[in-house]
């Protein structure tokens, strides 16, 4: 719509954020306000409220036609990504078709305050913490206080009776600009107003009360990757292995200590392969002569299946006979 515009810094070229991004980019100032200009721009115009869905960093370097530009608005704090949105901090302030109107009211009782107490906030407002984020970190953390352990739940929070917040690991008014998931934790109100503006070690009390796939490094929550290399259908086909099988019939004891002692060994069960290949020759061995064979392969420790006869140690150990002719 003709007339709409979005607020901006005169000043922005030299914002140390914006003499970040050049940092990181190697671009002048006026390259790096140009682009945010045209991303800023398309964010006012497709979005409601600074959360949209279906775009990723690489549209986003796309657009703006310069490699790396959405990882250096991340890093200043101007961009926050999260598995399901893309959201642009401070949209309310800074875009939309009230934003003229938005910001000289915030002028106009900033200047009444100076007039009258002579005073400012001395700052500005804080970013409050998108819904997304703060659901996810609900999820994440168990509706848990990390830090005393208080527990919650979905419903509870949802009412009155809420008892849980969120809290920024390293303090927002410590220059924390950066809102991302590791850097966020779920708190107790109590917690969090004993907390203030300090970090857990400045306080003394470090997130303990942790899920189980996660962990505090670093200044930071960081949620550890699941190993999923061996899928459900492969677990099952390996535990088949420790039970008894048609091929193991006279000798399905001695097959199951074998099985097991395999597991101990490799931390792991046999391959099926693997296992059919060994039961295949211990069958055409016979029952009598596999259960001697296991038996001498877990004594001696081996990790493939020995044959008892040729037991070279007792050989050696037997004495020589000469035969004197007479």
């Amino acid at each position: 719509m003709a007339g709409d515009w979005i607020k901006m810094k005169m000043d922005l070229p030299e914002d140390p954020d914006v003499i970040q991004m050049c940092d990181i980019l190697d671009f002048d100032e006026y390259q790096v306000t140009g682009r945010l200009h045209k991303l800023w721009s398309w964010a006012d115009k497709h979005t409601n409220d600074g959360v949209t869905k279906g775009i990723t960093k690489n549209w986003v370097d796309r657009y703006v036609c310069a490699s790396g530009f959405a990882d250096a608005m991340i890093e200043v704090g101007w961009l926050m990504l999260s598995e399901e949105v893309v959201i642009f901090p401070n949209f309310d302030v800074h875009n939309g078709q009230s934003a003229k109107k938005r910001c000289d009211d915030v002028l106009r009782k900033r200047m009444s305050r100076e007039r009258h107490k002579n005073v400012t906030n001395g700052g500005d407002k804080r970013v409050t913490i998108p819904r997304p984020f703060v659901r996810q970190v609900l999820d994440r953390d168990q509706y848990t206080c990390v830090y005393c352990g208080e527990q919650s739940n979905k419903e509870r929070e949802a009412s009155r009776k809420a008892i849980l917040s969120i809290d920024h690991i390293v303090p927002y008014s410590r220059g924390n600009g950066r809102q991302a998931l590791e850097d966020l934790a779920t708190c107790c109100r109590r917690c969090n107003s004993e907390k203030t503006d300090r970090t857990p070690e400045e306080w003394g009390l470090l997130p303990t009360f942790l899920a189980a796939n996660c962990e505090y490094t670093k200044g930071t929550i960081v949620t550890k990757t699941c190993d999923n290399s061996v899928t459900r259908e492969e677990k099952r086909r390996e535990e088949k292995n420790i039970h008894s099988h048609p091929q193991a019939e006279g000798f399905a004891k001695e097959w199951t200590r074998w099985c097991e002692f395999r597991y101990s060994v490799d931390g792991r069960h046999l391959p099926e392969v693997q296992a059919e290949s060994i039961l295949m020759e211990l069958h055409r061995r016979g029952p009598e002569k596999a259960k001697r064979d296991i038996d001498f392969s877990i004594q001696k420790g081996a990790r493939s299946i020995l044959d008892s006869d040729n037991d070279f140690g007792k050989q050696r150990s037997k004495p020589k006979t000469v035969d004197l002719g007479i």
